[in-house]
């Protein structure tokens, strides 16, 4: 198989409750994944999944390669790979097998929502959609212009930013586009939906908050080098790389409130379990920042981490070829599962990671 992608999770999602995130930040713009042991590409500046149990500290928690289709059994679909010309999403079914669906060339983003994996693939510039219930495509791939960049699922459906900065606006039930693309001024390395808007952090000093139902686009400004962005019960949350800081921008009067100084090069971020979640592939590190009180506490990352998302009771971790359960609640090492290629994005949803 040329390539392939993976994804696991449940009761969760990147954006939190009520909100769905999709997430292409520059460090991860060009493609998910690649062969065990190979570079994934880079670009810009940017069911229950029954894991071993953790192992002690300075332990490989690591099952065999071969060991995997048991260690997946009841997964739905585990994360997002890209192999140069063409690309597949694999599927966990029933028996605890591995399915493999084929995708468009270059998959570089996935959102989970309404039963359906929607997939975007920059090569063919192009979104398709998988049934979660029967790994199955729904209908044909819906062009979107020219290359996706990110992607992001919410009730009025799903959200494509391409290479070229425009918005792009799918029908939820159809996948069919809908109305006229929105023109950005920059382009959209990651987007989140919620609160009746879609935000796009475009990797300059700004969050555009984009309304769903005008279209109108409204700026705001954050930090230095914003490459991902959440929406989750409490607000909408920003990472700003350049800068090392964690920023909440109410929803509501568009105001930067809460501003959190973690280290520079924070790229991806993720709500929920009653935290703001965040990784640093240059220190190899996932911060967990406390919902209520702000403190922060951080651990290691055995690989640089390129994703996460919380769900099933955990928090999870791409990075090389390894997928790393982290507890939501402990301080111990995490359980990690090695799987036969480069896991670049992760998506949690409808029973599955």
């Amino acid at each position: 198989m040329g390539g392939g992608c993976v994804r696991a999770g449940r009761d969760g999602d990147r954006g939190g409750a009520g909100a769905a995130g999709g997430r292409a930040t520059g460090a991860r713009a060009a493609g998910a994944c690649a062969p065990a042991g190979a570079a994934a590409p880079r670009a810009g500046p940017r069911g229950r999944a029954a894991f071993p149990a953790p192992a002690p500290a300075g332990a490989d928690a690591s099952p065999a390669a071969p060991a995997a289709r048991h260690v997946l059994a009841g997964v739905g679909v585990l994360a997002l790979a890209a192999g140069g010309v063409a690309a597949a999403l694999l599927l966990g079914d029933e028996s605890g097998g591995l399915q493999s669906v084929r995708v468009g060339r270059q998959p570089i983003d996935v959102a989970v929502a309404r039963s359906a994996v929607w997939v975007a693939s920059r090569r063919d510039g192009a979104v398709e959609r998988i049934d979660s219930s029967t790994n199955r495509r729904r209908g044909r791939p819906v062009a979107v212009g020219a290359g996706p960049e990110s992607l992001a699922v919410g009730a009025s459906g799903a959200w494509v930013g391409t290479v070229d900065r425009r918005l792009v606006h799918l029908d939820a039930s159809t996948g069919t586009r809908l109305g006229s693309p929105l023109r950005l001024d920059h382009e959209p390395f990651s987007l989140a939906v919620g609160f009746g808007a879609v935000w796009v952090a475009d990797g300059t000093r700004s969050v555009v908050r984009a309304d769903e139902g005008s279209g109108t686009l409204e700026p705001i400004r954050v930090g230095k080098g914003p490459v991902d962005v959440a929406a989750g019960s409490d607000g909408v949350w920003v990472v700003n790389s350049t800068d090392g800081t964690v920023a909440r921008i109410d929803p509501e009067t568009r105001e930067l409130g809460a501003v959190i100084t973690v280290k520079p090069r924070v790229s991806a971020i993720a709500l929920g379990a009653g935290a703001i979640w965040v990784t640093n592939p240059q220190t190899a590190t996932l911060t967990r920042i406390d919902s209520s009180t702000r403190s922060t506490s951080s651990r290691a990352v055995p690989v640089e981490p390129t994703d996460l998302a919380v769900g099933a009771g955990a928090v999870w971790v791409a990075g090389g070829d390894r997928l790393f359960r982290f507890s939501q609640r402990g301080s111990g090492p995490p359980a990690s599962l090695r799987l036969d290629r480069s896991v670049d994005r992760i998506a949690v949803g409808d029973g599955a990671i």
